[in-house]
């Protein structure tokens, strides 16, 4: 028995007049096909066909990733410094985790007003109701981390696990490293993205069981290698050229990185033999059956994916699944039946909704916790039948659901994902600029509001009194001085943004014998992340046997050599 009967019989007219066909985006222009599987989409979930893309519709969801953000805040009572992904100048506000838990928000209520747009109460709400600072999975010890799964001694650690490490991104088991993006088993290494098993390494991209090598991009199961790609069970390559041990170090040994001339000069020879003299298969994906997309591992049934992992299936357009099924245009991280939602984890029956934990049969709903048949509701815990945080009972839920879900309907509002100025991050370092290949030039265009990042206090301290040019900082990490560069104010003056360096940082390089970056460190994991694949798709010719493929665009090699899987597994054959 449906419990929504008007918005049933409203929503069956116009998917029974849905056909497939030549779709333009509302929002940018943008042609796309709706296909025959992306209606039947639709009709799983009762829901409106979108009048916008894909594409459009990924980078609104994923302007609300938190991405590599680390912005200040004060404590509304002490006025203890906190940091978090949310950004102040977008309106919200935030609270440590246990005392945001340990508050009721459904006091904070809206009755439900037939004048307004649910999107203005829901912005609203978001904007009165405060959000976790932090969100640990696991309470860190003596880190700076968020999203922490029992981070130890390390500093701005995101959704990882890491010790003694600096800078890691949605990493597990990181020992004594640096700049670590989406990786496993990574210790003594620094500059580390979508690999496993890496040890006293730098600068590696796509590889797995690499040892005291440099350089590496799809590699497995090397050692002592300086500048190899396609390399396995190998030791002493020095740019894809195989030489003796003696050869190796001799050449090895007059390579010193930690000048910024010179690590430059080497980076620039490695972007080279990536984008120019490496042949790249069309997916990087393994274990992938009847799927489609980019990074997908022990998957099945996926459909234009990205980073789908843990046996996920039966997924359309979504990205960064674990264990996640049924599910289209979301982030289902071991969920099912998920309607574009982003970043639900262990729940059931999701609907543009944004962070729900623990929670099933919720639509529009924002960062609440074991919840079950919510409808528009922000920072709930333990909470059923509710509408706008206010509870009713379940026969007057239901009938009041139904009437809102009509009048969303006939006002083209149902259907459509929360607009981007309800998001909490900004925008320019969020997951549509890092995944998706937004610009800042769409902020506005896909319907948000542009501010300052170092608005608002965002930055703390930093924002005061002078601050030293990124120029002026000394080519050799041997030159830098802990009295004169720990704590001192750096402008990145590329991405506008300031920054110190940190002792533990600069010791490290110092250990690793590393030239001091330039840049903001949150540019330096967008930078490190934008040398992987996007989840953006696009269609070209195996460069071997012309036959057509569908591949994922790259923002650092877009003319980089690839060949479909059987010309490309051949080509690993005939080459060792």
């Amino acid at each position: 028995m449906s419990h929504t009967p008007n918005y049933d019989a409203k929503v069956k007219s116009i998917l029974d007049a849905t056909s497939p066909g030549e779709r333009t985006c509302e929002l940018t222009g943008e042609k796309w096909e709706m296909t025959e599987e992306e209606i039947g989409w639709y009709k799983k979930f009762n829901v409106p066909p979108s009048k916008r893309s894909p594409l459009t519709r990924a980078k609104i969801t994923s302007s609300f990733w938190v991405g590599f953000q680390w912005w200040n805040w004060k404590h509304p009572k002490s006025g203890v410094t906190i940091i978090s992904p949310y950004h102040p100048a977008t309106g919200v506000s935030v609270l440590p985790d246990k005392e945001w838990f340990d508050q009721d928000f459904s006091s904070e209520y809206l009755d439900d007003d037939p004048n307004r747009s649910v999107f203005d109460v829901m912005y609203e709400l978001t904007r009165n109701i405060p959000l976790p600072a932090h969100s640990h999975a696991k309470e860190p010890e003596n880190s700076v981390a968020i999203l922490s799964h029992g981070d130890r001694n390390s500093y701005f650690s995101l959704g990882s696990e890491s010790e003694q490490s600096l800078f890691v991104w949605w990493s597990t088991r990181v020992q004594t490293s640096c700049l670590v993006w989406n990786s496993d088993q990574v210790a003594e290494s620094y500059s580390v993205a979508n690999s496993k098993n890496i040890h006293n390494s730098l600068f590696v991209r796509d590889s797995s069981d690499v040892l005291s090598s440099a350089f590496c991009f799809l590699c497995e199961d090397i050692e002592s290698c300086f500048g190899a790609t396609n390399q396995s069970h190998q030791k002493f390559i020095f740019f894809n050229e195989q030489l003796s041990e003696s050869e190796f170090h001799s050449r090895r040994e007059k390579v010193d990185l930690s000048k910024r001339s010179e690590l430059e000069k080497w980076m620039g020879k490695f972007r080279d033999l990536v984008g120019n003299k490496t042949i790249w298969p069309e997916n990087l994906n393994a274990g992938d059956i009847q799927s489609t997309g980019e990074y997908l591992y022990d998957v099945s049934d996926c459909h234009a994916c990205y980073a789908c992992v843990k046996h996920s299936k039966d997924l359309f357009y979504c990205s960064f699944a674990a264990e996640g099924s049924d599910s289209a245009f979301s982030t289902p991280i071991f969920s099912s039946k998920c309607f574009e939602a982003t970043n639900q984890f262990q729940s059931h029956d999701i609907r543009y909704s944004y962070a729900c934990y623990r929670c099933q049969s919720m639509e529009y709903s924002y960062l609440c916790y074991d919840c079950e048949d919510c409808f528009g509701c922000v920072g709930l815990h333990r909470k059923k039948n509710h509408i706008f945080n206010k509870s009713y009972a379940e026969d007057a839920y239901w009938q009041k659901l139904d009437e809102i879900k009509c009048r969303m309907l006939d006002r083209d509002e149902y259907g459509q994902f929360f607009p981007i100025r309800m998001s909490p991050t900004y925008f320019g370092e969020a997951g549509a600029v890092n995944h998706f290949g937004a610009d800042l030039s769409e902020w506005e265009r896909l319907g948000g509001t542009s501010f300052d990042p170092e608005s608002a206090g965002a930055i703390g301290d930093l924002a005061k009194g002078d601050s030293t040019p990124s120029c002026e900082i000394p080519d050799a990490i041997d030159e830098m001085k802990d009295k004169d560069w720990v704590g001192r104010v750096v402008l990145d003056e590329a991405a506008r943004r300031k920054f110190r360096f940190l002792k533990p940082e600069l010791d490290f390089y110092r250990r690793k014998k590393i030239a001091p970056p330039t840049r903001h460190f949150t540019w330096r994991m967008i930078d490190l992340l934008h040398e992987s694949n996007l989840a953006v798709f696009e269609d070209v010719d195996c460069a071997k046997c012309s036959q057509p493929i569908r591949v994922a665009k790259n923002m650092v090699y877009p003319n980089r050599t690839i060949y479909c899987k059987p010309c490309y597994l051949t080509y690993l054959e005939q080459h060792g």
